[in-house]
């Protein structure tokens, strides 16, 4: 939900903010005079508005005492303007209230008395979060976490501590859920697998969950494999440059077929980048994750890892085709199926993202699923850390 606050106050305006204390709280952006208003609705839609009577027609002007009410007029006669689903009026002015009243209720919209009626607006704004943030049409969230498959991925995030609630939309599973960064703000989760591994479906679900839920930021966590040389069980990469290594052509050589491959790489955001380079060196949680697991974890901590990561459609099981596919890159550290999907999604929908998986097996004859559940735990573990431990940078 995304609340649009005209007020000159401060004190105000952390009132507002402190009617939703201890839950999670909507997207509000506060201005201080008509003028910005109008500016940001012109370009963005909220779903409230609260408006004070007495505000600016500019930054820094001076006040008018009917600032309000013109701004309320203009939102009925503008037709360049995304008219928010529901207005409020709120003024510790008691003066010629009643007169400001019946103006507003004239509109459509009621006006309370900040001090005096305290009590009946706060659960009225409570109640209209609630109505729209509960409607399916308006559902939304600040991170999607997504998986390739339910079975070990998506239980892995399931038993991450986010007060996880299960909806089913049109025939689909989601889970939405809430978590704290470490600077205090709350931060709304859903998180969803796909029906089946591969490009395709990861690509199909990454498109829906962007479009219904509008993420700031979109996480694809699990498990891949690796290259044995170069990482152990359980160790964490964060792809920078993800391709299909299966894209090419292939065509007939003196009779023998040769595949002729033409990866398109995908990088990762600039922003991540700089933030997982440093956990490469000292990642302050990895130590909390490694003594946090409770089945079998081995002597050695997980290490991040920032490197290529290949994506393809068939499940390797074998060391040669392993070699082939690094040729594509050498520093390329681990292989699944479902990241250029994800990432290729995200792109198109000018969403934010990463992928966060961890080595299970390293794709050769003794692969096995012994190390399945702690690479998934150790995954979805990394990324709600980096989430909760990044909020003001990744989200500002």
């Amino acid at each position: 939900m995304k609340i649009l606050v005209v007020e000159d106050n401060y004190n105000k305006v952390q009132e507002i903010h402190n009617v939703f204390k201890g839950q999670i709280k909507p997207e509000i952006k506060s201005v201080r005079s008509s003028s910005e208003a109008k500016y940001l609705l012109e370009r963005n839609y909220f779903d409230l508005l609260i408006v004070d009577v007495q505000i600016p027609d500019i930054e820094g002007g001076d006040i008018s005492p009917t600032g309000g009410i013109d701004l309320l007029s203009y939102l009925e006669t503008a037709s360049d303007i995304k008219v928010p689903a529901y207005i409020m009026g709120l003024t510790s002015h008691s003066d010629d209230f009643d007169k400001i009243k019946t103006i507003f209720e004239e509109c459509g919209w009621p006006i309370f008395n900040t001090k005096s009626e305290y009590d009946v607006w706060s659960k009225l704004l409570l109640r209209k979060f609630n109505g729209i943030t509960n409607n399916i049409h308006n559902l939304q969230a600040d991170v999607a976490i997504l998986t390739a498959l339910e079975h070990t991925e998506l239980e892995a995030v399931l038993k991450l501590n986010c007060k996880w609630e299960h909806k089913n939309i049109d025939g689909f599973d989601y889970y939405l859920g809430s978590t704290l960064a470490k600077s205090g703000e709350a931060i709304s989760l859903v998180t969803a697998s796909s029906d089946r591994m591969g490009v395709s479906a990861a690509s199909a679900l990454t498109t829906r969950i962007g479009i219904l839920f509008k993420p700031k930021l979109m996480v694809m966590t699990g498990i891949c494999a690796g290259v044995k040389t170069k990482v152990q069980l359980g160790d964490i990469i964060v792809a920078d440059h993800v391709w299909d290594w299966s894209s090419g052509k292939i065509t007939e050589e003196a009779g023998e077929i040769k595949f002729l491959p033409e990866p398109h790489q995908l990088p990762l955001d600039r922003i991540h980048r700089s933030i997982i380079k440093s956990y490469t060196v000292d990642c302050p949680f990895v130590e909390d994750i490694y003594l946090g697991w409770q089945g079998n974890r081995g002597t050695n901590r997980p290490k991040v890892h920032l490197a290529p990561m290949a994506c393809g459609s068939q499940v390797i099981a074998n060391a040669s085709m392993m070699d082939q596919i690094m040729e594509g890159n050498r520093k390329m550290l681990a292989l699944e199926m479902e990241s250029y999907g994800f990432l290729n999604a995200c792109e198109t929908l000018n969403i934010s993202a990463f992928v966060s998986k961890s080595i299970c097996d390293f794709a050769d004859s003794e692969k096995a699923d012994d190390a399945h559940d702690f690479a998934a735990y150790t995954s979805s573990c990394f990324a709600l850390n980096y989430i909760t431990n990044n909020y003001r940078t990744l989200f500002s």
